[in-house]
């Protein structure tokens, strides 16, 4: 599995340290052997996703957001999986889907209605199901996986990632 170097905005978005405490700074600091080792541990089968840090952050309008934030070296694993799956689930999902795409926008969503309703639709669909990620059973998303003919050890690796509860 190739490990792309994350790019400046990826990094200011995620400098949080994990369960661990190591920050994506330090990650960096000693970044050939910290590579190194993880890939030796993904070659090797040894690989397994470290615990969360888990916080609950209060919601300015109320209510709160829960967040689990996985150690450096999973956030790795997770994006080169990411790299390695997302040209085949976008190859399987519609053009009118926007949420959680890449280059795709809530502005580029409202165009695509507004062209929709000009071109004649007369009815639009939004669906926002509240902790849908955490309540879908692994069964079903193993099934949606195993959909994809992912290499097989990729294949391996995404259970191994979701049984710890890493995404």
């Amino acid at each position: 599995m190739h490990f792309a170097k994350p790019n400046a905005h990826r990094r200011a978005r995620s400098a949080a340290a994990g369960r661990d405490g190591v920050t994506p700074a330090a990650f960096a600091a000693d970044l050939a052997p910290r590579l190194s080792a993880l890939s030796q541990a993904l070659a090797d089968g040894s690989y397994r996703p470290g615990p969360l840090l888990r916080l609950r952050v209060d919601k300015p309008a109320g209510g709160a957001r829960r967040l689990a934030i996985a150690s450096v070296a999973d956030r790795v694993v997770i994006q080169a999986l990411r790299q390695e799956m997302a040209p085949l689930i976008e190859a399987q999902l519609g053009d009118a889907a926007f949420a959680y795409r890449p280059r795709r926008s809530a502005r580029g969503a409202v165009d695509r209605v507004q062209r929709s309703i000009r071109e004649g639709a007369t009815h639009a669909a939004l669906c926002d199901i509240r902790d849908f990620f955490d309540s879908l059973p692994l069964l079903v998303v193993y099934d949606a996986l195993r959909g994809l003919r992912l290499d097989p050890e990729v294949l391996r690796l995404c259970q191994t990632v979701l049984q710890a509860q890493v995404l």
